[in-house]
């Protein structure tokens, strides 16, 4: 059960989403929700890859800190600058700028990463919750008759909220966690690794399970 939290439930929660807005997207015919399908179709891919090579005790933080990492970028400063006003995209593209900038100059100076890019990561994390943030404030200055469960977005702003709410401080501290590691190889320590990346992991299936129920929810007051 703890490998299945640890190791197999990452990727499985990338295909929810995966499958949450293909289903959206074959209801609304929208080209704008082909970025989220792309992004983690193809997460769901790295993440089932990374998931392999950990069961067979392979390095695959490769995948987190030169795809994901990136794509994660992308998709995000791509999907609120789809669904934010003209006033608050301004943020996103600083924000995007910097992350990018960021994962550059890694890239430049730091070749070869070892272990986990908890600065990167975290910086990510801090920029999705500010879009998520602004969200908030931008339907609350919205006057509107309709209700706010049958807006799609809100339910995929509010899973962006729940997993990277919870997943910040764990970004945050595994890099010093795994520096620990390296240096002090015991048994304890590692446990300690392992279950903080249970969490991340099972906000991101909670989230995931949240955005496909919106889905189905908000495609289903679409016909009735």
């Amino acid at each position: 059960m703890f490998s299945i939290i640890t190791n197999i439930l990452e990727p499985v929660s990338y295909f929810i989403y995966l499958t949450a807005f293909v289903y959206r997207y074959f209801y609304t015919r929208k080209t704008s929700h082909l970025l989220p399908v792309a992004y983690y179709f193809i997460a769901s891919i790295m993440m089932t890859y990374a998931s392999v090579l950990a069961d067979r005790w392979m390095g695959n933080l490769f995948l987190y800190n030169y795809f994901l990492l990136p794509a994660g970028i992308i998709f995000f400063a791509g999907y609120f600058m789809d669904i934010f006003l003209k006033q608050y995209r301004k943020v996103v593209w600083i924000l995007f700028t910097l992350n990018g900038l960021l994962f550059v100059f890694k890239i430049a100076f730091i070749p070869r990463q070892e272990v986990f890019d908890s600065i990167g990561f975290a910086t990510l994390s801090i920029s999705v919750l500010v879009f998520c943030f602004m969200y908030f404030r931008q339907l609350l200055n919205e006057v509107s008759e309709k209700p706010i469960f049958g807006n799609f977005n809100f339910w995929v702003v509010c899973s962006f909220f729940i997993s990277y709410s919870g997943s910040f401080l764990v970004f945050l501290t595994y890099y010093y966690l795994t520096e620990k590691i390296s240096t002090d190889y015991v048994d304890k320590t590692r446990h300690l690794l392992t279950v903080l990346w249970g969490i991340p992991n099972v906000l991101l299936f909670i989230s995931g399970i949240f955005t496909l129920t919106g889905a189905i929810w908000t495609n289903y007051r679409r016909k009735s």
